[in-house]
């Protein structure tokens, strides 16, 4: 029979693993629901990235969820199962680990789109984008300065684009546009879903040797018929 120690550090191997899973789904979510509140004005463009982080969130919690029955049930098949899962993960999470520090380069084709997708919400009317701006708007104001609200808009800038926001912005307090803040902010989501993402990939591939370590030191004549440890 498995040891009572393996199957311990079996199961505790897998709960860490999907507690930073859950970690990127909460985070996919939270994105989602940011997208999902000011849709009218951004059509949705983003919502495809909480999508992937959720995804992934939720095949991690699969495959852990997969390693602890089979830590607690005994069962070999599940174990090689999980084994191999794991090192698939491995692959997945390493190459989205790679692509999201990629994203963060602002010489990225993504960041290049993501200031054209910007300028098309401020430049084309989109009900709900007062909201959207003044939600983006930290510090900053319009998509490449102050002046794009008399230049685009004919109108003055969204209180948004000043310190006092008690009264009416005439001559804002900001006058950087928010495409790089933004940017920085979308780049700073990308570099944290990486850097978990590598954690991950690392310990996926140590829970991959680890489980098939702790498999293969049970004497196969130890295997009872119902396929348990």
């Amino acid at each position: 029979m498995i040891s009572q120690r393996g199957r311990i550090s079996v199961l505790a191997l897998n709960i860490t693993i999907a507690l930073l899973g859950l970690g990127l789904f909460v985070l996919g979510v939270i994105w989602i629901e940011t997208e999902l509140e000011y849709e009218r004005a951004t059509q949705k463009q983003f919502i495809y990235v909480g999508a992937i982080l959720m995804a992934i969130g939720l095949v991690l919690g699969i495959t852990t969820t997969i390693g602890c029955y089979a830590a607690i049930a005994k069962k070999r098949f599940l174990l090689d199962l999980n084994a191999f899962l794991f090192l698939l993960l491995f692959l997945v999470y390493a190459d989205y680990g790679i692509i999201a520090f990629q994203l963060n380069d602002k010489s990225s084709p993504y960041m290049k789109d993501f200031g054209k997708e910007l300028s098309d919400i401020f430049d084309k009317p989109k009900e709900d984008w007062k909201r959207f701006f003044d939600y983006i708007q930290q510090k900053c104001c319009g998509v490449e300065g102050f002046q794009d609200y008399t230049r685009f808009r004919k109108r003055t800038p969204l209180k948004s684009c000043c310190a006092d926001q008690e009264s009416e912005c005439a001559i804002p307090t900001y006058k950087r546009g928010c495409v790089e803040p933004f940017g920085d902010y979308i780049a700073q989501n990308f570099v944290v879903s990486g850097a978990v993402s590598f954690v991950i990939a690392i310990l996926t591939l140590f829970a991959s040797a680890f489980t098939y370590v702790v498999k293969k030191k049970q004497p196969s004549e130890e295997v009872l018929a119902n396929d348990e440890l």
